[in-house]
């Protein structure tokens, strides 16, 4: 256009440097309204689509990948009492549970809770590097609060949640609804014919 523009110049009143000038301002004013972009040069047609260019045009959508797993083992820590997942508490039967001894404070005292069985292992791992620090009476005590003679829990399944009650003593009766051993116990049948199931530490071998 500067070359067409120059050889109007002696036909047309308006000077060919103001021509020039003109053009120069239009193109300007085009580019900062369009965001500092300048026109294709090899005379395509830039479309604007409307949406706002910038980085976060190229980050990706979050994905979703579910609800995390539970960590709530995790926050069974030394010397603070422990809150159980109500997922790490589903039974059908007392066979599905079991006690989890945590430490409740720097005394070494124990919180029983009931968990259930397959859990077990995942929270006993939180008890690792658990020393009591404090020169203090212990108690030992149901996740309620309860406390009993030590040791004396026993995990059973309440309303389809695992729970831990006061379990019965070595050599208590125990079987046909007379009560749950404590942990570390198990109703055995005695060693000879006849007689009631009784809880102790180990079970004779030579039950007929």
């Amino acid at each position: 256009m500067t070359d067409f523009a120059c050889r109007l110049d002696r036909f047309l009143a308006v000077p060919c440097a103001a021509m020039l000038a003109a053009c120069t301002m239009h193109t300007t004013i085009a580019t900062e309204r369009d965001g500092g972009s300048s026109p294709p040069r090899d005379g395509s047609v830039a479309f604007d689509s409307g949406a706002p260019v910038g980085t976060d045009a190229l980050v990706p959508p979050p994905v979703d990948t579910g609800t995390p797993p539970d960590s709530s083992a995790a926050l069974c820590r030394c010397d603070e009492t422990c809150m159980v997942a109500a997922d790490d508490r589903r039974c059908t039967g007392a066979a599905d549970c079991a006690v989890y001894e945590h430490q409740k404070d720097c005394c070494g005292g124990i919180q029983a809770i009931g968990v259930r069985a397959s859990e077990l292992t995942r929270y006993q791992g939180n008890e690792v590097g658990c020393i009591p620090a404090c020169a203090c009476a212990a108690d030992y005590t149901l996740e309620d609060g309860t406390r009993v003679n030590w040791g004396r829990a026993a995990a059973d399944c309440v309303g389809g949640s695992c729970v831990t009650v006061e379990g019965l003593g070595e050599g208590d009766l125990c079987g046909d609804g007379l009560g749950l051993c404590s942990v570390a116990l198990v109703c055995c049948l005695p060693g000879g014919p006849g007689g009631p199931a009784r809880c102790s530490t180990t079970c004779p071998t030579d039950v007929p």
